[in-house]
């Protein structure tokens, strides 16, 4: 079982947007059956996701994604130094 709290978002530039957006996946990966959300009323209150057999199913495919990341990481992090530096040149 996995729990996902909010620290794990603590490193991005806009935590508010990201909160709400990951509610939004969060709630669709549910409704999907791809992830099943576990409430336990106490306090503070605590919610927990598992992922469901549904969910394990795309697990090759996530495989694949680690296999790429480890190739191509360093490419994705020059490019996004590119285009803040490439954003920082432009008038506001």
């Amino acid at each position: 079982m996995t729990a996902l709290t909010p620290g794990e978002y603590s490193g991005c530039r806009s935590p508010q947007p990201l909160a709400s957006s990951s509610a939004q996946r969060l709630r669709q990966l549910g409704w999907d059956r791809l992830i099943a959300r576990t409430y336990h009323a106490e306090i503070p209150p605590r919610v927990e996701y598992q992922i469901t057999e549904l969910g394990r199913t795309l697990s090759p495919v996530f495989a694949t994604l680690v296999r790429w990341s480890d190739v191509h990481l360093a490419a994705v992090e020059a490019a996004r130094q590119d285009y803040d530096a490439a954003d920082r040149r432009r008038p506001v």
